[in-house]
């Protein structure tokens, strides 16, 4: 487990991740799949994270010039996406932009993109040390 203070041991770690901790990357579900084929697996996730820096610029475009059934859909591709490479929060985002749109609750959408645009950046850096390791990526919040 990769986590951003190195002094804690493997228990303090679990506990983190339960208690106060975010994952942001997890790549067991992919590597489950792929029979834990390294090669394939960074391979996969490298598409991935090209599929996710392109769906997050789409939905910006379909969002600013209200095309919501684009946004809808690009939405949904990006919170599957997201969670097929075990970016949690990056795919809760995506899902509540998603929610926003199907339920023409609009009000909070500019918000809910700002925090995607924050997530997105962090998510991407935590994937690419999860495929260094192949380990779940942790940042500690407390």
């Amino acid at each position: 487990m990769t986590s951003v203070d190195q002094t804690r041991t493997r228990s303090e770690e679990n506990e983190a991740i339960n208690t106060r901790g975010i994952e942001l990357a997890n790549l067991s579900i992919l590597s489950d799949n792929l029979d834990g084929d390294s090669e394939a697996i960074r391979s996969i996730a490298d598409d991935f994270k090209v599929d996710l820096e392109q769906d997050h610029c789409e939905l910006e475009k379909a969002i600013e010039s209200s095309d919501w059934n684009n946004g809808l859909r690009i939405a949904h591709q990006l919170k599957g996406t997201a969670a097929a490479v075990g970016c949690g929060p990056l795919a809760s985002a995506a899902e509540r932009i998603e929610v926003r749109i199907r339920t023409n609750s609009l009000t909070g959408i500019s918000q809910d993109m700002q925090n995607l645009t924050v997530i997105l950046p962090v998510s991407m850096t935590a994937l690419d040390l999860a495929l260094k390791k192949l380990e779940p990526v942790v940042l500690n919040v407390g």
